[in-house]
């Protein structure tokens, strides 16, 4: 059985930027630096919300994203559509789109 997002017609939201919360002595603080340090317009960032610093932390960290001119937004508000099948999202200006998915051979296009 063949479960690439392809076949599953399914869209993935990946991301372009990672907080490295999940690195061994990762702090809210560190992650937070590492954010605020690479953000910029478009991107997905990459948390877990089972990291106890990163639940601690994100409040914080969000109100510091907002008070630099940041909206906190969903896949479909960032990219202007909803998560097409075989599309997958790293950012608002990188989306990889798969093309005759449901089994067909796919070609990708970088947009």
């Amino acid at each position: 059985m063949n479960t690439s997002p392809i076949n599953l017609a399914s869209a993935f939201a990946l991301y372009d930027m990672d907080s490295y919360d999940w690195a061994e002595g990762a702090t809210s603080q560190s992650s937070e630096k590492k954010v605020l340090a690479q953000a910029r317009t478009g991107s997905i960032i990459l948390m877990h919300d089972i990291q106890e610093d990163t639940a601690e932390g994100i409040a914080q960290l969000l109100q510091k994203l907002r008070d630099r001119g940041f909206t906190l937004v969903t896949i479909p508000e960032l990219t202007g559509e909803y998560p097409r099948p075989g599309a997958i999202y790293y950012s608002r200006t990188n989306i990889l789109r798969m093309r005759g998915f449901l089994g067909r051979r796919s070609n990708c296009v970088m947009v």
